[in-house]
């Protein structure tokens, strides 16, 4: 007894310890702190038995183990009979007296048509379709899913969930199969509209399933109570693939039976759905404290199931599947507040506002099918609760404020929610910022209700790849522009109407910018020219100002020229000359001429043939000093003033008298006593023959004469 006891112990032990070292496996998987290709056979193997990953898949195959746990049935599997099955909707139905609404099954019709007109529609929405859905992005996953979704004997529920910590999954950690083949299946059926070989394969997949009666549900997860939706949104896409491409298998009526017998075994195993308080018979909960409070009946899943309910009912033509989805829509709708909000989804933290969505995008793809067969469903409510309009109005308002949600938000779930609890920010605010995930024409059969879907349609809002595989996985809008041609001519009559209205706007925009760039031209023009009028003003007002002769202050004592705002400025050294009778400074300048800081040849263009000479000055000239006078001499023999000034200047001189310097000189007085009126008498007399000169002599008399100032200083200063 003593060693069965220490044998138990030490098995229990054992049991425990691998436990945890498969637990730390998969999560150093899953966040990728370890390679498949570094575990060993056996940890590869031990891991596949818990968690299928893309990695691990690919490494079992190139190693050709045969190890895959989900290609083995789970013990203890057994199908529900329809009583055991159904039991919770039927007692529900009793309880609250629920009258099923008519409808007739014939009035269904098959959803898509050919391949061809499919794609088509899809092609004319978004031209960039077929591109989007073979990004290459997709390419691993894909081949993944078509070599290892076939296998699968049962759906494994949340193999990879929290186990990178957070809430969900976070992005760049591993996904599980079923997780990635759920959206990647998605991605495989509308390439199929492209590629026979994909229909084919996904042909081959189903028929797989349907010979082994696979895939199954979790039993295991549903054992401990918990709720089944990986098994829910994997079949419902599943049945979304057979509606779109079943035009393509070319089955028998016997294999048709087939599928249909399989369609209902997956139906049976949704439920019982919410084992956990022998599932749910009254209501929905109207007030979320704990987690415990939700029930699956009651959110996204719930709806979801009457969704796969109602797609197995109307393609088998059966009237109890039919009649159980409308229950599980019924009570569902008990779980919908006044302003539209889900109860039960919009108490999650941070993924509130997506779990709303998506349950209020699963509850518009429901009443869809249900518009095939019956009288619209749009305005019930349920225990004074919203309506499907409402849910869906209410969704849609998210997309302007996700965080409108928090208010009935649980504080406890937000607790894993890691960056995003901070500032209680949604995570869908993230998507539809990063991605515009959620395309308004995800409610189409709404809008189509509301006779708004050609307006939704005008401004198509699916344009990338997850906009046609997130969330439900259906784009039911194509099925409506296949079933009413007259809606899609309207779509294609109101596009062309509407890029012709474009098109003549853009016209109109272009005629009204080239007329107000004509316009600014003009404006231009005319502010260039009076700025050059008024330019040209201000030169004619300075050159007069430069041509006016400089005058003589008489002081107390002395006579002197007035300053003026002439300058000179030395663009060469001076060649400095040895100094002369009356000579204190003499020199050969080379330079510019400036007033107001310009070149005088700027001033006038008339006159520029003169004034050009005052841009490359050099002149020998000298400070003379006689006495009392002084004086700045310039001397004029050599080019180009000996052309212009020689010869009148000699003649002046003779008339006039000479000041200090010989008659090749031009002498500019600057100072003298005003006693001294032979030398002033003889300076007046110089200035008044020049000033009797052509216009050009004065010209050059003037500026030479003013510049005597500016000159003086540079050779007093700089020699």
């Amino acid at each position: 007894m003593k060693f069965i006891l220490i044998f138990l112990l030490l098995t229990s032990s054992i049991v425990f310890a691998k436990s945890n070292n498969i637990e730390k496996l998969l999560t150093d998987l899953v966040t990728n702190n370890i390679k498949a290709e570094e575990l060993t056979d056996e940890e590869l193997c031990d891991s596949l038995q818990y968690l299928d990953l893309i990695s691990t898949f690919n490494e079992h195959n190139k190693r050709n183990l045969n190890c895959l746990g989900i290609t083995k049935p789970q013990k203890g599997w057994f199908l529900p009979s329809e009583k055991s099955a159904f039991t919770f909707l039927k007692k529900y139905q009793k309880k609250y007296k629920v009258k099923i609404p008519e409808y007739d099954l014939n009035k269904a019709s098959f959803l898509f048509t050919s391949i061809d007109d499919t794609q088509k529609i899809y092609e004319y929405l978004n031209k960039d379709f077929r591109k989007q859905i073979y990004r290459n992005i997709h390419n691993e996953k894909i081949k993944f899913c078509l070599d290892w979704y076939g296998q699968v004997n049962y759906i494994a529920e949340n193999q990879s969930k929290s186990l990178d910590g957070s809430q969900s999954w976070l992005q760049g950690s591993q996904r599980d199969g079923f997780v990635k083949c759920s959206g990647g299946f998605n991605i495989i059926y509308l390439r199929a509209l492209y590629e026979a070989e994909i229909r084919e394969q996904i042909k081959s997949m189903i028929k797989n399933w349907i010979k082994n009666d696979t895939p199954k549900r979790d039993i295991i997860f549903q054992k401990k109570d918990r709720n089944l939706f990986g098994y829910v949104i994997d079949l419902n896409k599943i049945l979304i693939a057979i509606e779109l491409l079943h035009s393509s298998f070319n089955w028998t009526e016997d294999e048709y039976k087939e599928l249909n017998s399989w369609m209902k075994n997956r139906g049976f195993e949704l439920f019982p759905a919410d084992r956990k308080g022998k599932g749910i018979k009254t209501y929905c909960p109207t007030k979320i404290l704990s987690t415990g409070d939700k029930k699956e009946a009651c959110k996204n899943g719930g709806i979801l199931r009457a969704q796969t309910l109602l797609r197995i009912g109307i393609w088998t033509k059966d009237k109890l599947f039919v009649d159980m989805a409308y229950l599980a829509f019924h009570r569902y709708m008990s779980g919908i507040r006044k302003d539209g909000s889900n109860i039960g989804d919009s108490s999650r933290g941070c993924t509130a506002a997506d779990y709303n969505i998506w349950a209020s995008q699963f509850m518009s793809d429901f009443l869809f099918h249900w518009d095939r067969i019956g009288s619209p469903q749009w305005d019930l409510s349920v225990n004074k609760s919203g309506t499907p309009s409402d849910a869906i109005e209410y969704s849609l308002s998210l997309y302007d404020n996700f965080e409108k949600i928090n208010i009935y938000t649980n504080d406890k779930e937000w607790q894993n929610c890691l960056e995003y609890k901070e500032d209680k920010s949604q995570e869908a605010s993230i998507r539809q910022k990063e991605e515009n995930y959620y395309p308004r024409i995800s409610f189409a059969s709404y809008f189509f209700h509301k006779n708004q879907l050609v307006d939704e349609l005008l401004y198509y809002d699916r344009q990338k790849y997850n906009h046609y595989t997130a969330q439900s996985g259906a784009n039911y809008e194509i099925a409506i522009l296949l079933k009413h041609q007259g809606l899609f001519d309207d779509v294609i009559n109101l596009a062309k109407k509407q890029e012709e209205e474009i098109e003549k706007e853009r016209i109109k925009k272009e005629k009204e910018i080239v007329a107000l760039n004509q316009k600014r031209l003009k404006e231009k023009a005319k502010k260039l020219k009076m700025e050059k009028q008024l330019q040209l003003e201000d030169q004619m007002e300075k050159f007069n100002e430069l041509i006016s002769l400089s005058k003589y202050i008489e002081g107390d004592q002395f006579l002197t020229v007035d300053n003026n705002k002439l300058n000179f400025i030395s663009t060469q050294n001076p060649i400095i000359n040895d100094n002369k009778e009356f000579e204190l400074k003499s020199a050969r300048i080379r330079g510019q001429l400036l007033y107001f800081n310009q070149n005088l040849k700027y001033f006038n263009p008339d006159k520029s043939n003169i004034l050009y000479h005052f841009d490359k000055l050099e002149f020998k000239t000298a400070v003379l000093k006689d006495g009392e006078t002084e004086a700045v001499g310039f001397f004029i023999s050599d080019p180009p003033f000996d052309e212009y000034l020689l010869e009148i200047n000699k003649k002046i001189v003779e008339k006039c008298g000479r000041l200090i310097k010989p008659n090749n000189w031009l002498v500019i007085l600057i100072k003298t006593n005003i006693n001294n009126e032979k030398i002033i008498n003889q300076q007046k007399c110089t200035r008044n023959n020049y000033l009797q000169e052509n216009e050009e002599i004065q010209l050059l008399y003037k500026i030479i004469s003013k510049s005597a100032p500016t000159v003086r200083n540079y050779l007093e200063n700089n020699l």
